[in-house]
């Protein structure tokens, strides 16, 4: 009734309070009723501290006053609610930790909201500020204590009811209740930061409906934010102890036993990391680490059996994540690549990885690559349409450099003047007259093509030699698997390039010059079968004089070994073009045709670079300028005649696992002595050179 039963008088605030500790001692059936009058206690205690604070400037006050006795003298009764709380803690923590965990952090969370639009009571975003005021109040700092103490009686049993309740109230009451948190997160790291996990994984699988939901998981489960939020303040200091019990996690849901909630571990682990980026941060490159073989193969396993929908689901948050990592990237994507690459004798014994990971990391990485173009595509590059990138565009190049400025100064080039307005006002008739006069002589000569525009000169040779230096330098960067170095040797083959990379080159090159003769096959044709390619063979041999650029990108891919063998049909209809010329060549040296002379020498040691020749068949080409062409033409058909007898398959070579490298032992190729015989032949008759 709220009389006192002597007098008759109504009871003040502090003997109420006393009167219910008193039933709290008597009747512990009577506890939460007890409890929940208390509530009003500490209330009231809060409000006269928060009133002192602003009576007394607002500033940095710490209660002294409302200790001397502000409240009503509340402050005594704060403490004696502690005294008593702590003595049945003490005798009973099994009975008492859960209800009084739960009743202390429950008003904390109220108080903190109660108040949080008080003047003087700073924001929440304030964390260090907002501690120091609650922890400065007598009521608040009791609670947080009487908190601290059930959890450290339940941590040896079972804290999940504790923590349970710190979840349910950060739910409620956060971001005022963040105080609370990371006041207790630094009390018990490693307590909190585990149970916390734990918690959120068992509210994780009781709200989701599936493993991996598309983007209602946050929704769905109410104390995702919570964990989120808890582990955020935590990781300033703790970020050892997040990442090792998260990768823990991780690592336990792989095992062969698993319950319901380790099966949902990654899920839950993939919306931890897409709510919260520096958590994504903090275990990544450890997690990329861990990714062995085996682990990699037990994942696939345990996701093989989930529906497509829900697999798309997760390759479209790694898509995501990868995306958004910053530090740690490059390790990322080398991971994604290495583990994409189609296997081959190059792997190293006891690392076999299941198909369906490879097609997995492969699938990641062309959506890595689309995701990345449509970034790229997104961001506009005004500057890109000036006058000075014209030739990236295919526009008629002009001069460089100083011509090029002078040319300004004096006006407009010719390039530049091109209108094709006026063109066709100057060749296009009002009607169109089919098979007219300007069919035939439309600004070209017959036979000649389109005349060339006054003035539209290409660029200077110093200038191509240039881009062709820089482009050769990254495709090496490229093929030598990320090593780099700031002076790069003028020649390929002083490198070592990865017989994968050159593979793709070469795959490259042969669809870019002979796409009809893209996939054929590797063994070399017989004679007769040759004759029936002329027309194929004529046309390669023009690509490589028309492109200067082709001999050296296939010296790159003979530099990696035995990435040659799949440029056959190239070499196949290059050397058949040539050997015909030299047959029909009636010069008296070969110095007098230096285009088929090059191409010779270079075609013929490209090959002994990519073991296609013995050493000795394999620098043949030191004699072709002393030589005369028919004799050219004798060797090179003695090398057509040790191809076809010795096809370049890349079943012929063997890996070196100490040099790293691939090699071909020509020894079990037979006897090549009867194909040196024209050489010696024609080393007898010019002896005298």
């Amino acid at each position: 009734s709220g009389l006192d039963p002597v007098h008759g008088t109504k009871l003040s605030a502090k003997d109420h309070a006393r009167r219910a500790l008193l039933l709290l001692r008597s009747l512990p059936p009577a506890r939460h009723a007890a409890l929940d009058h208390l509530r009003g206690l500490f209330d009231e205690q809060v409000c006269a501290h928060l009133l002192e604070r602003e009576t007394s400037g607002g500033g940095g006050g710490t209660g002294s006053l409302s200790r001397a006795g502000g409240g009503g003298g509340l402050e005594e009764v704060v403490q004696e609610v502690h005294r008593v709380l702590t003595e049945f803690l003490k005798a009973n923590p099994k009975a008492w930790a859960p209800v009084v965990s739960a009743w202390s952090i429950d008003l904390m969370g109220q108080l903190s909201s109660k108040y949080a639009g008080r003047r003087g009571v700073p924001q929440a975003s304030s964390l260090n500020e907002l501690l120091q005021l609650w922890m400065s109040c007598d009521a608040t700092r009791t609670l947080m204590e009487i908190y601290t103490q059930c959890l450290s009686a339940m941590i040896g049993g079972c804290p999940d009811a504790c923590v349970d309740a710190l979840l349910d109230t950060s739910v409620q009451h956060s971001p005022h209740f963040d105080w609370v948190v990371a006041h207790i997160g630094s009390s018990f790291p490693n307590t909190i930061i585990n149970r916390v996990l734990s918690c959120g994984l068992k509210d994780f699988c009781a709200h989701g409906d599936s493993l991996f939901p598309a983007a209602a998981a946050a929704a769905a489960a109410p104390k995702m934010a919570s964990v989120v939020g808890i582990l955020g303040h935590l990781a300033s200091r703790h970020s050892g102890s997040i990442k090792q019990e998260l990768l823990r996690m991780f690592h336990e849901s792989l095992g062969p036993a698993r319950d319901q909630h380790q099966k949902a571990a990654v899920p839950f682990l993939l919306q931890l990391a897409l709510m919260s980026p520096p958590l994504l941060a903090t275990v990544s490159p450890e997690l990329v680490d861990s990714l062995k073989p085996n682990v990699l193969n037990q994942l696939h396993q345990n996701f093989a059996s989930l529906p497509r929908e829900e697999l798309d689901n997760v390759v479209g948050v790694v898509v995501h994540l990868v995306c958004q990592t910053s530090a740690g990237a490059y390790r990322i994507l080398q991971f994604l690549v290495n583990t994409a690459m189609p296997a081959s004798v190059i792997t190293p014994p006891g690392s076999t990885l299941h198909e369906g990971v490879r097609e997995a990391c492969d699938r990641i990485v062309q959506l890595l690559l689309l995701q990345l173009q449509k970034l790229v595509y997104n961001r506009g590059a005004p500057g890109a349409l000036g006058g000075g990138n014209a030739q990236l565009f295919g526009a008629p190049g002009g001069k460089s450099g100083a011509a090029a400025a002078e040319n300004g100064r004096e006006g407009k080039s010719a390039a530049g003047a091109v209108s094709l307005l006026a063109t066709n006002r100057r060749f296009t008739a009002a009607v169109h007259f089919a098979g007219g006069v300007w069919s035939v002589f439309h600004a070209g000569v017959i036979g000649k093509g389109l005349k060339a525009p006054p003035g539209a000169e290409g660029p200077e040779a110093e200038e191509l030699e240039r881009n062709l230096h820089v482009f050769l330098s990254l495709l090496l960067r490229c093929c030598r698997g990320g090593r780099f170095s700031a002076d790069p040797p003028p020649s390929p083959s002083l490198l070592t390039v990865h017989p994968e990379a050159a593979k793709a080159v070469a795959a490259a090159l042969v669809e870019s010059v002979c796409p009809e003769a893209a996939g054929n096959d590797l063994v070399w044709p017989p004679e007769d079968q040759a004759r029936g390619t002329v027309e194929r063979d004529l046309r390669i041999c023009r690509r490589f004089r028309d492109h200067p650029l082709l001999f050296p990108l296939l010296r790159l891919v003979a530099a990696g070994p035995p990435a040659l063998c799949y440029c056959s049909v190239l070499l196949r209809g290059l050397l058949a073009s040539l050997m015909a010329y030299w047959e029909g060549c009636r010069d008296a040296g070969t110095t007098g045709s230096p285009w088929h002379l090059g191409a010779s020498c270079a075609l013929v040691a490209c090959m002994a670079e990519g073991s296609l020749l013995p050493p000795v068949l394999g620098n043949v080409q030191e004699l072709f300028p002393h030589v005369a062409p028919f004799e050219v033409h004798l060797l090179l058909l003695g090398v057509w005649d040790y191809l076809r007898e010795n096809a370049p398959l890349p079943q012929k070579f063997t890996f070196q696992p100490q040099k790293g490298v691939f090699q071909r032992d020509f020894g079990r190729d037979g006897e090549a002595g009867k194909h040196l015989a024209v050489l010696h032949s024609v080393l007898q008759k010019n002896v005298q050179r």
